[in-house]
């Protein structure tokens, strides 16, 4: 059992903001890429899609995007407005996937599974003039449509080991205060 009545104050502190840094999404994707250049063509096969487009919106941590579609270089026909999954629920914080910027255009490298357009991670990169070099010939425009009035996850669930430490850190701060206030440590 849990003994609150000597409880310092800095130590708790130390240990609410070790716990909350735990819990915050990384700013990078994962290290694990392995080539920092790939050519995003050699994932043209069956079952890929390979396009660029401008991000409109994101969910889950910047890692699932709505996509305004521009060109399509493999995999089409595409609608004009594409999701983009990178994760599966809101809670993953930890993935390989991409982190979309909404408004910044993107050359997407994603597979098809589950009727789902899912992101390749280090393939998927920004737009570049390097990249629109390499351009097939053959890009197409994508078929005209209607942007989705919802898309993506339902709507989020709190993130409630933030919100329980955001509430427990302040009680169990006061209580550690008034003990040792009282003398009784």
């Amino acid at each position: 059992m849990l003994n609150l009545t000597c409880v310092r104050p800095r130590r708790l502190a130390a240990t609410v903001l070790a716990i909350g840094a735990a819990l915050v999404p990384p700013a990078a994707v994962s290290a694990l890429c392995i080539s920092p250049d790939p050519d995003p063509m050699t994932y043209a096969e069956p079952g890929t899609a390979i396009f660029v487009g401008t991000v409109a919106e994101t969910q889950a941590f910047d890692q699932n995007a709505l996509i305004r579609v521009e060109d399509v270089w493999w995999g089409g026909p595409m609608p004009e407005w594409q999701e983009v999954w990178g994760v599966a629920t809101d809670h993953e914080l930890w993935s390989t996937s991409t982190r979309f910027k909404v408004g910044s255009r993107y050359l997407v490298v994603a597979e098809r599974r589950d009727g789902k357009l899912w992101d390749m991670g280090c393939v998927t990169r920004p737009y570049s003039d390097r990249l629109a070099a390499r351009a097939p010939d053959d890009a197409r425009d994508p078929v005209p449509a209607k942007r989705p009035a919802s898309w993506g996850l339902p709507a989020p669930s709190p993130p409630w080991p933030v919100i329980a430490i955001g509430v427990l850190a302040p009680v169990i701060g006061v209580v550690a205060w008034r003990t040792k206030r009282r003398g009784q440590c």
